[in-house]
């Protein structure tokens, strides 16, 4: 697949399209080499992102015949002409041979997107749309040509601007009028574009800007889907290059810290580089358990979280969880998810019922222990953290008082209390313990999970380090691997990167691995064993009784019904906006049946979620209500949920990411802050060696 974005042989343009774009700008996205990227699953999805940015949205039905074209080497460039009423094939072939790039006002104003080119041979393209130039503007600078759907082409002999003709605000027309100009205000010359980009790589394939533009410190929701409780990006550039065997992402963003705090310390990379070889993922994070814990502690006493707390210091020294455990725990923790292997084939009764055995390994690879071939296991997984302590007699010994609590508070019953408590089981060095507490036995027969049935508290304080996980077999793994008693991850990318980072006198703030063909070959083991004992969850049919479910415990119809509702009908006190039931029904209205169904009047609201979660027509309901005395029928538009599930069915979903993962071997990444304000990244993914595709 990448090797179709690396092309030796065609040349980088050396001027970025950010020269052709107003410097008020919010959002600029480059694709910089075109010629075969989208000839891969990813163009593909990249064509479609285009097409859909640039389409009217106002002209009606399209007549574009994206999916059904038959697949050929210029089916993108077509797809994606179709949508700004580009024609001619071969304009379009020469339009989309160049560099690549969309232009923006900002996330609010993406429907009125510009597409930005840069054709390898202007002049030809030009005389292939000369039948669609406005006569007015032939000896101008700038020629513009009438396309379909609303839309307009305007050439100034080397780049070409796609945009919806308006008023002389509109980025299309500050566009043209650029151009038109030769010279003034372009992003590419504004100091936030410039310094944010002056750090990725010349000849990267991709590039993405969002910032203020033009407007000097400009924070107004330049990233329109950024949590809010992170730091809030005030600009931010990524630019990506492809070479044959690494993916490396590099970015740039300048932040709006408020009272986040620096990192002082190195966080511990030498513990990521002595990992087990069956780790997918690990990072390290700064926790500061103390200042956590005691955040909780003001909060309201009556918190779900804080009630269990209260539960585990029964009877044990109230500063027992501050003062002789979370101080302990010094330096930056790593998290991690393991994977742990287990045979469907052997049978293990627990509980009363069979669950799937473990077969743990300790091996370099999961996928062939003891004989045991991948086709043959179950690949589940564990997450893990692991912290340094500068007490670890303190931290065990209180560990070890929760945990005699925490039996205590579930009260079991005799028939689980011998299968549940505190278990010792030899790391397998020197006289070092793993202590355990299962918890699969209180999920026996509540549920056929086996990963909730394999569940465990799992930790062991070794080596000055409290390592912790949801399966004894990870933590055995996670010190024997510190101790080289086993095979570790060979991650020699994250130490040049950390060291690189070093010599610039900055501190790394967090570090990551990755394994993505591990991740893919974990997702596909969950497949086989859902086609081998649970073919049923494959299927659409089952997912949309799921949603049904799902929904008939929800209001469908958006209605809010009033403070003292009748026990007998359903009555209308307000309608939600943007849901079904919004200025169809009115305050006031008293529903008495979905589809001719008279609701239960012993329980009216469950009755009616029923009756909407299992309609007769997936697309609208009719519902009869009495309305000013009268009884009258409406009818309801609804979301199709049948639909929905075929679009999203999760076990598709998660092949498509099994398929992608499966590209990468190794993904390491390094955070940090070159100032107070700046955030710096480099994410280098290694591409997979070419193999034998395996059968599903």
């Amino acid at each position: 697949m990448l090797a179709a974005f690396v092309r030796a042989d065609v040349p980088l343009h050396a001027k970025t399209l950010a020269t052709s774009v107003p410097g008020d700008a919010r959002l600029f996205i480059e694709l910089r080499v075109v010629e075969g990227v989208f000839r891969t699953p990813a163009g593909s999805a990249l064509a479609e992102l285009l097409a859909g940015v640039v389409k009217t949205e106002t002209s009606g039905p399209t007549t574009q015949p994206a999916r059904t074209q038959p697949v050929g080497r210029f089916r993108w460039q077509r797809s994606l002409a179709a949508a700004v009423g580009l024609k001619n094939r071969q304009a379009a072939e020469l339009l989309f041979t160049g560099r690549l790039a969309i232009a923006a006002d900002g996330w609010s104003g993406i429907g009125d997107a510009v597409l930005l080119a840069l054709p390898v041979d202007p002049a030809a393209l030009e005389g292939e749309l000369s039948s669609l130039r406005l006569s007015e503007t032939s000896a101008r600078k700038v020629r513009r040509y009438r396309l379909g759907r609303d839309h307009e082409l305007a050439c100034d002999g080397r780049v070409a601007a796609l945009g919806r003709p308006g008023n002389r605000s509109t980025l299309y027309a500050r566009t043209r009028d650029l151009l038109e100009r030769g010279e003034g205000d372009c992003l590419a010359e504004v100091a936030e574009y410039r310094e944010r980009t002056s750090t990725l790589a010349a000849d990267g394939q991709f590039m993405f800007y969002a910032g203020g533009g033009g407007q000097a410190g400009s924070t107004g929701g330049i990233m329109g889907w950024w949590p809010s409780k992170w730091p809030q990006p005030i600009s931010l550039a990524v630019g990506v290059e492809v070479t044959r065997t690494t993916v490396t992402a590099e970015v740039n963003g300048r932040l709006d810290w408020g009272s986040v705090a620096f990192a002082s310390d190195e966080p511990p990379v030498d513990s990521l580089m002595a990992l087990p070889r069956s780790v997918v993922a690990a990072w390290t994070r700064r926790m500061d358990y103390t200042g956590e814990y005691q955040r909780m502690e003001a909060k309201d006493s009556n918190s779900f979280v804080r009630s269990y707390i209260k539960v585990l210091q029964t009877d044990l020294p109230q500063e027992l969880i501050q003062e002789s455990l979370l101080e302990h725990l010094v330096g930056d923790t790593i998290l991690l998810v393991d994977q742990v292997t287990y045979r469907p084939e052997a049978k293990n009764n627990v509980g009363g019922r069979t669950l799937p055995a473990s077969r743990p390994t300790t091996s370099s690879s999961p996928f062939s222990v003891d004989g045991v071939q991948a086709n043959d296991v179950l690949l589940l997984p564990a997450m893990a953290l692991a912290v340094e302590t500068d007490d670890p007699d303190a931290v065990a010994d209180s560990l070890l008082l929760l945990a005699d609590n925490l039996l205590r508070f579930l009260a079991l019953p005799e028939a689980l209390a011998g299968s549940i408590h505190v278990r010792k089981e030899s790391v397998g060095l020197d006289d070092d313990m793993i202590l355990s507490i299962p918890l699969g036995p209180l999920f026996a027969g509540r549920t056929r999970c086996v990963y909730l049935n394999s569940l465990a508290i799992s930790w062991a304080v070794v080596d000055r380090w409290l390592v912790m996980a949801t399966h004894p077999e990870t933590v055995r793994r996670m010190v024997l691997a510190r101790r080289g008693a086993i095979p570790t991850l060979k991650i020699g990318p994250l130490e040049d990167m950390v060291s690189g980072v070093a010599q610039g006198r900055e501190a790394t703030q967090m570090a990551m691995v990755v394994q993505p063909h591990e991740a893919s070959q974990m997702i596909d083991s969950w497949i086989r064993y859902l086609k081998r004992y649970h073919a049923e969850v494959l299927q659409p049919d089952w997912w949309q009784r799921v949603r049904s479910k799902d929904q008939a415990s929800r209001t469908q119809l958006g209605i809010i019904v009033p403070a003292r509702a009748s026990d007998r009908v359903v009555e209308v006190a307000d309608t939600l906006p943007n849901w079904p039931a919004h200025h169809r029904l009115m305050p006031g209205d008293k529903i008495l049946a979905v589809d001719g169904h008279a609701l239960d009047q012993a329980k009216p609201m469950q009755s009616l979620r029923q009756h909407l979660a299992l309609r007769e027509r997936a697309k609208g309901v009719r519902l009869l209500v009495l309305r000013g005395g009268k009884r009258q029928e409406i009818d309801i538009p609804m979301t199709d949920i049948a639909s929905d599930v075929e679009k999203l069915l999760p076990i598709g979903m998660l092949q498509k990411l099994a398929d992608v993962c499966r590209f990468f071997s190794l993904g390491t990444q390094v955070i940090w802050r070159d100032r107070a304000d700046v955030l710096r990244a480099r994410l280098e993914l290694q591409v997979t060696a070419p193999t034998t595709p395996r059968s599903h």
